[in-house]
């Protein structure tokens, strides 16, 4: 936990309430697991596509340096942008207190959930070892849980005092998620 989010959570924390779990994101590679299947057939047909309409362009001698600056831009943030929420992703850290569930992010921002409002959850295992917890009705009844996604963005409903409000997060590829586990059942939550 870098210094902002250190300083975050100590002007988080409540009156009396003191952390029974923490956790941050566990190594893993950007390709790893279903997820990182997707996210890299996604990123290489995004490429071929931007590829393909600037050649096309250029063998027709339609394309001006100013449209084959914007291709690269494009390009160049079809190539990153997986990156920087990878890089987001590793710099999260995870909080169980007695009263709510905390997102701590690597620029200081938090989201809170109470854990009266949790209502269900669910663990899973990932593919390349570990685990995620996935916090919120709302959030198990989404479709395609796109875990690496909804981990990046929690379902937010109010700021409130600097602290992001959330009806469900996603506690990506943590350690010790039974002992999570169990402290969510204590609270009244329910497994899904």
């Amino acid at each position: 936990m870098n210094e902002k989010m250190e300083r975050a959570l100590r002007a988080t924390l409540r009156p009396g309430e003191s952390i029974l779990w923490q956790s941050g994101t566990q190594p893993f590679r950007i390709t790893d697991g279903k997820e990182g299947r997707r996210t890299l057939l996604c990123w290489l047909a995004e490429t071929a596509c931007i590829v393909a309409i600037a050649a096309f362009f250029a063998a027709n001698d339609a394309a001006t340096v100013r449209f084959l600056a914007l291709m690269l831009l494009l390009l160049a943030l079809v190539v990153f942008s997986p990156l920087l929420s990878y890089r987001q992703l590793l710099e999260q850290h995870y909080v169980i207190t007695q009263e709510r569930a905390l997102l701590l992010r690597g620029d200081g921002s938090v989201y809170a959930m109470e854990r009266g409002d949790i209502g269900t959850f669910r663990i899973y295992p990932m593919e390349f070892g570990g685990a995620s917890l996935a916090l919120g009705d709302e959030l198990l009844e989404e479709k395609d849980r796109q875990l690496r996604w909804r981990a990046n963005h929690p379902k937010e409903s109010a700021d409130q005092n600097g602290v992001n409000t959330v009806r469900g997060m996603v506690f990506y590829h943590v350690e010790r998620a039974e002992e999570a586990l169990r402290l969510l059942l204590s609270a009244g939550a329910k497994e899904a």
